[in-house]
This record gives C-alpha cells, sequence and structure tokens, in this order.
C-alpha cells in the first residue's frame, strides 16, 4: 500500500516542523454535484512522479494514513507502469507530481472524472506537510474554510488589500455550490489561509469578528485537524456504518468509523470515548495533567520543557466554570513568531481555541470556560530560550449572561451602598 516504506519506517519519521508560510474548510455539495465525490467502496489509487524522494513520498503517505486512520476512505498505491492510461469510466488515479516550474502548489477540488491521471501538483522545495494534506483534501473535495458561504459571520476580508491574482482563492461560495454539514468554523483548520498571505499591502485581509482568534487564523502544526476529519466523514457519509452503535463521544469527538465501538477524539483528549487525557500512540512528544480549580485563585506557569506539547486539563466542580487570567509571557516573543504559543479552548473542543504567541496577544480581560472544563495546550520546539507563560486560574459560578455571578453580586451591592450614600 505505502510504495515500497514499511508502516515502522513511517511511524519513526521524527515529527516534521517545518515554517508556517503555507496557505479550505466547507465541502462539495455532495448532491448538487455528486460526481465530484469519491466512491467509498474502493480504495482511491495513487503513485508519484518519478522524481519524487522517499523523503517527500513519506510525507504524503503520512497523510493518507490519517485519512485512513479516522475516515472510512482507503488509499492504495499502484506503479506507475501498471496503470491503465484510459479513463472508460474507471476512477482516476491520483498523481503527485513533484513540479519543479511551478512557484506554488496546486490541485482541483473533487473527483474528475475527465482525466486518468488527476494531479497534485507539489513544488516539494516550497510546500510542507500541511501544504501536502491541504492538496489531497482539495482532491476530497474540501474547499478552503475562507470560501464558506457563512464566512462573514467570523471574519472580516478585505479584498483591496489582496494580491489581484489570489483574489479568486478568496472568493465566497454559495449554497448551491457548498454545504458546511453542520461542521463550525474553524481557524485552526489546515485549509484557513493565514491573514498575510497573498496579501497587497503589509496589513491583513482577514479580520477576525473576535479579535482574540486574530493570531489563530491560519495558524497550524499537525496537517489536518480534528474537524478536517469530521468534514470529511460527514461528506462521505462514513458514521451511516455506525448507526446503532450507541456510542456515546465527549469533548466534542466523533464515532470512529472504522470501530463503531470507539471515538475520535480532539487532540487534547483520549480514551475510548475522549473523556481522558490525550494518549501519546501518535505523538510521543505530549505531556499531560489534571489541575483542579477552586474558590480561590491558583498561580501557575507553563514553561517551556524537553517536549513539543504540554496539556493541561482544568477542571471545576459541577456546576462551575474555570475563570483564568493570563499574566504574561517571557521572554517577550516576537508575535510573528511560530511557537511558542499557548492555545486555549474554553469548551468548543471540535475546533482550535484562541493561540497567544505574545504578550500583546494575551486578553485583557479574565476568559471563562463555558462548562465546567477548560484546556491549555503549551506548544513549543527547540527554541533554545525557555518560555514560560504566567496565568492563574480558579472556579466560579456564572450568571445566565456569561459573567462571573460573584463578581455580579458585587457590583449590584456597590450600586446599592453609592445610592444609600446619595440618599
Amino acid at each position: 500500500m505505502y510504495a515500497g516504506l514499511s508502516l515502522s519506517s513511517l511511524l519513526l519519521l521524527p515529527f516534521l516542523v517545518p515554517t508556517l508560510a503555507i496557505i479550505g474548510r466547507n465541502a462539495i455539495h455532495d448532491q448538487n454535484l455528486p460526481e465530484l465525490v469519491w466512491p467509498k467502496d474502493q480504495p482511491i489509487q495513487y503513485t508519484f512522479t518519478a522524481n519524487f524522494t522517499d523523503e517527500n513520498k513519506i510525507t504524503v503517505l503520512q497523510g493518507l494514513m490519517g485519512l485512513e486512520k479516522k475516515t472510512c476512505l482507503t488509499f492504495k498505491y499502484v506503479e506507475q507502469d501498471s496503470m491503465n492510461s484510459t479513463v472508460n469510466g474507471t476512477q482516476p488515479i491520483l498523481l503527485y507530481v513533484n513540479s519543479t516550474t511551478a512557484d506554488h502548489c496546486y490541485t482541483t477540488v473533487g473527483r474528475n472524472m475527465s482525466v486518468a491521471m488527476q494531479e497534485i501538483n507539489l513544488n516539494t522545495a516550497h510546500c510542507d506537510f500541511r501544504t501536502y494534506i491541504h492538496e489531497t483534501l482539495h482532491v476530497l473535495g474540501i474547499y478552503h474554510t475562507q470560501n464558506r458561504y457563512d464566512r462573514d459571520e467570523h471574519i472580516t476580508f478585505y479584498e483591496n488589500r489582496t494580491d489581484p491574482d489570489w483574489i479568486p482563492q478568496h472568493f465566497k461560495l454559495s449554497k448551491n455550490e457548498s454545504k458546511n454539514y453542520g461542521v463550525p468554523y474553524d481557524f485552526s483548520s489546515v485549509m484557513h489561509y493565514t491573514p498575510h498571505e497573498h496579501i497587497d499591502s503589509g496589513l491583513p485581509n482577514f479580520v477576525a469578528k473576535d479579535p482574540l482568534y486574530q493570531s489563530a487564523i491560519g495558524k497550524n502544526i499537525l496537517g489536518a485537524v480534528h474537524s478536517d476529519y469530521l468534514l470529511v466523514n460527514r461528506l462521505y457519509k462514513c458514521f451511516d456504518k455506525c448507526k446503532g452503535s450507541g456510542t456515546v463521544c465527549q469533548n466534542d469527538g466523533f464515532v470512529n468509523p472504522n470501530d463503531c465501538q470507539k471515538c475520535i477524539c480532539p487532540f487534547a483528549f483520549g480514551g475510548a470515548f475522549c473523556e481522558e487525557l490525550p494518549d501519546t500512540t501518535d505523538v510521543s512528544n505530549i505531556v499531560s495533567s489534571y489541575k483542579y480549580a477552586t474558590d480561590k485563585w491558583t498561580d501557575a506557569s507553563l514553561v517551556t520543557s524537553d517536549t513539543a506539547f504540554e496539556i493541561w486539563h482544568i477542571k471545576a466542580s459541577t456546576g462551575k466554570h474555570v475563570e483564568i487570567e493570563f499574566l504574561d509571557v517571557s521572554p517577550h516573543a516576537n508575535c510573528g513568531d511560530s511557537w511558542p504559543y499557548l492555545e486555549v479552548q474554553l469548551g468548543n473542543f471540535l475546533v482550535g481555541g484562541y493561540k497567544f504567541f505574545c504578550k500583546a496577544h494575551l486578553p485583557k480581560q479574565v476568559l471563562i470556560s463555558k462548562g465546567n472544563l477548560a484546556v491549555l495546550t503549551h506548544v513549543d520546539f527547540a527554541t533554545g530560550n525557555d518560555t514560560t507563560f504566567t496565568l492563574r486560574y480558579r472556579s466560579v459560578h456564572v450568571g445566565k449572561n456569561g459573567t462571573n455571578a460573584l463578581s455580579s453580586i458585587f457590583v449590584v451591592l456597590f450600586s446599592v451602598m453609592l445610592w444609600l450614600v446619595q440618599e
């Protein structure tokens, strides 16, 4: 299946973290454009051009392995000399092309039945592992996130700040062309451009409606993320085989279409039903722990260590919420760096959270979780300098308007006291 490379060689490959200078996330409308959807009852065949190195093949294969593990799609490698060169109603074969002349990576969206070889053009000198899976998801029928018909609810797009040659890549799609399949907008999707790609000035061409998401737009070091896999599963109706399984996934996990008694979990979770801390089966450089919030503030620091990911599950007791105040980052990092950063998820674990890279990104106000769990993920890769995020947390009751109920009581009491003094 994997082009003569053993599974063990793939799993032993070091975790790749190239630069973040890459470039959507809704999918083709399966009812209006069914011809663009690949069949799921047979493997999708693929091959490589002769100039594809083993190292670059492994990068592609890692992405395909992730899709096989977390969706119902399968892939099969074929040698070029054994391929049928005619179409005749057969499925096209994906051809990964090491394009040495193109200055970017590109392909078409969805299956193309008019060709025998459907090309995914990758200039391997300029495209990293996220771009490889990005283009593969395009072929499977996934558009850019910023093309979603509901994108104006989440970002403001400035066409006048965009390189004219790239404006078509930012056109908003209609509901007839695409569907969101109930998958929320995810700034961390591998299919989202960053706000400083393809710009015609120094200003960002995407501005998040929620300012705390601005530094998270298109920032992704994992490749395909949890919501990307969910979108593929829903486009290809992978969950149909698990109807009646009775499996209930927690923390925004979804049923594993390859084992309906288990769940596929967000990155920060593990266990059969996503009820636990993450395991280290896929990525060994993770440490994780539980922290328990009480009514009193707990001072805490997340410090760079020998691991790439440090994950905290901060829990409050049932019926309460976690309140977090972010105090400092030291040393004061460059806000444009790729890492280190601190990701903060307050309750919607299906999508990526806020990402803070420097002190300027830290919120001036406290943040409060939607439920009794907040997740912090500290990400760093051998920067040479220890980086520390300083914060404090506690558990609080929350009023109907989402504010700290105790603080609201103090405000009311203070107002009453002022009124009595004036009287």
